[in-house]
C-alpha cells in the first residue's frame, strides 16, 4: 500500500462535455434582454451620450431660476424631480424603461399598499440593516409574500431611507445619518445637548 489512492475518471460518450462549434461571429442571437443589459448592449446611443452635457447645462440655469413658492422645500423638490424625470424620459426613450429609471424614486410606493409598508418597517425595527447576523431582508421576505427581494431593496433604499433622512431634518438634527446603528447614537448625544442647555 505504499502507492496513494487514485480516483478513477470516467471516459466516455456519457461522460463527456458537449461543446459546441466555435463561431467567428460576435452577434449573439440567443442572448435575452436581461444577458444583453449586462453584457453590452447599447442602450442609449454615442450621439445621446453627446447631448446630454448640454442637458445638464440646461438643467444648472433652470436650478439657479427656481420660481417656486418655497424654494427649496419638499414639494419644490418633488415638483423639479418630475419635471427632470419627464425631461430623462424625452431624452433617454426606451432607454429610460430598459435601465430601470421608471422603478426608483417614490413611484414605487405605489406598488405597496399600507399593511406591507407595516411589515417592513417593522422588520426594519426587528431587525435593523446595521446588525449583520439578522438582516430584515430576510424577515421582510418571509412576510411579504408578493413583494420580490428586489422590490423590498427598492422600497428600503428610495422610500425608507429618503423619508428618514426627511423625519430627522425636520426634527432639527444637525447631523444626519441614515444608518439606523448611528440613529441610537444621534438621538441620545441630541437628548444629552437638551439637558446641558
Amino acid at each position: 500500500m505504499d502507492q496513494p489512492y487514485k480516483k478513477s475518471i470516467p471516459v466516455g460518450p456519457g461522460f463527456q462535455a458537449d461543446i459546441p462549434e466555435w463561431s467567428e461571429s460576435t452577434e449573439n442571437n440567443d442572448r435575452t434582454e436581461y444577458e444583453n443589459k449586462w453584457l453590452g448592449a447599447r442602450l442609449w446611443t454615442l450621439h445621446e451620450i453627446e447631448q446630454q452635457q448640454m442637458w445638464i447645462d440646461e438643467i444648472q440655469i433652470n436650478e439657479q431660476g427656481c420660481t417656486c413658492g418655497v424654494p427649496g422645500s419638499v414639494d419644490c423638490i418633488n415638483v423639479h424631480v418630475s419635471q427632470e424625470k419627464g425631461r430623462l424620459l424625452q431624452e433617454l426613450g426606451s432607454a429610460f424603461f430598459k435601465m430601470g429609471i421608471h422603478e426608483t424614486g417614490q413611484l414605487i410606493s405605489i406598488f405597496w399598499n399600507q399593511e406591507e409598508k407595516k411589515v417592513l418597517e417593522s422588520a426594519l425595527i426587528r431587525n435593523p440593516p446595521s446588525q449583520k447576523k439578522n438582516c430584515f431582508l430576510e424577515s421582510a421576505q418571509k412576510r411579504l409574500k408578493y413583494q420580490t427581494r428586489v422590490s423590498i431593496l427598492r422600497y428600503y433604499y428610495n422610500i425608507h431611507i429618503p423619508m428618514k433622512i426627511s423625519r430627522r431634518i425636520k426634527s432639527g438634527l444637525s447631523i444626519v445619518n441614515s444608518d439606523d446603528e448611528e440613529e441610537a447614537r444621534d438621538s441620545a448625544t441630541e437628548n444629552r445637548r437638551q439637558r446641558v442647555m
